[in-house]
Parts: structure tokens; sequence; C-alpha cells
């Protein structure tokens, strides 16, 4: 019986080895598959700032620039991570970590900089709505002189009606 139990027991660790290995792999290519998503999904978002670099200057082009680094050493490991041989572990471990890296810097530039776009948005705005403010200030207060001045023609008018009906009686 020990040598049954010995078997059984060796047959169950290979199986939950290969299971093992299996997650592993699955999760090793989903990293892969992630990054390959986010360079298809930032390629139209790098056009669009590569566009505008051209034209509204510098801190966009080191946006392209950077974003354009990431991208190409991402493309490398995208493309070196298939080649690898089954065992090639520690050179897969490190793809792998590489892959995960950049993929958080990409996450991290793309949020940033979008931040910082909002913000200077937002700053453009708040200047707009302050210079509105102060037009609708000067506004008000010519409002406020245009009534006045009517209440003064308001104030003779009815003098002139109370001595235009004195003369009549």
């Amino acid at each position: 019986m020990p040598i049954g139990e010995l078997a059984i027991g060796a047959v169950l660790g290979v199986g939950a080895q290969a299971i093992y290995d299996r997650f592993r792999k699955a999760r090793d290519i989903s990293f892969v598959h992630r990054l390959c998503a986010t360079i298809i999904s930032i390629e139209p978002f790098l056009v669009q700032i590569d566009k505008r670099s051209k034209v509204e200057g510098s801190p966009l082009r080191e946006v392209n620039e950077r974003l354009t680094c990431f991208l190409e050493l991402a493309y490398v490991l995208v493309e070196a991570y298939p080649k690898l041989r089954r065992r090639q572990v520690l050179r897969k471990y490190r793809c792998i970590k590489a892959i995960e890296t950049i993929e958080l810097a990409l996450r991290r530039i793309i949020v940033v900089d979008f931040q910082v776009d909002q913000w200077d948005d937002i700053k453009e705005i708040k200047a707009k709505i302050s210079e509105t403010d102060t037009k609708l200030a000067d506004q008000w207060d010519d409002i406020k002189e245009i009534k006045a001045k009517i209440s003064e023609m308001d104030t003779k008018l009815a003098e002139v009606i109370s001595a235009c009906s004195k003369i009549r009686t």
C-alpha cells in the first residue's frame, strides 16, 4: 500500500504543478495582452499629441517623446515575450516585470498629463469667468446709474405734471 499511496501522491503533485503552471502562464499572457491593448489604444492619442505638439509647443512634445519611448520599449517586450522558450524562466520573469513596470508608467504619464491639461483648462475657464464677472459688475453699475437717472427724471416729470395741474386749476 505505501507504494500505491506514493504513486498517487506523485500523480496528484504532478497534476497540481501542471495546473499551477497553466495559471502562471495565463497570468503572464494576460499582462502581455493588456500591454498590447494599451499600445493599440494609445497610438491614436499619440498621433493627436504629435499633431498638437507641432502647433502648440514644447510641453506636448516632451509628453510625446516620453510616450514614444515607453511605447517602443513596450512593443519590443511584447514582441520578445512569445519568442522566449519554456526553459528561459528567469528571462520570462524579467520580461513580465518590465512589462508591468512599463504599463504602470504609461498609466501614470497619461493620468498626470491629463490632469495637467485639465488643470490648464480649468485655469482658462476661471480667467474667462472672472472677466465675465468684471464685465457684469461694470454693466450692473451702469444699470444702477441709468436707474438713478430714470428715478430723477421720474421725480422731475412728477413735478412738471403737478405744476401743469396747478396751472389748469
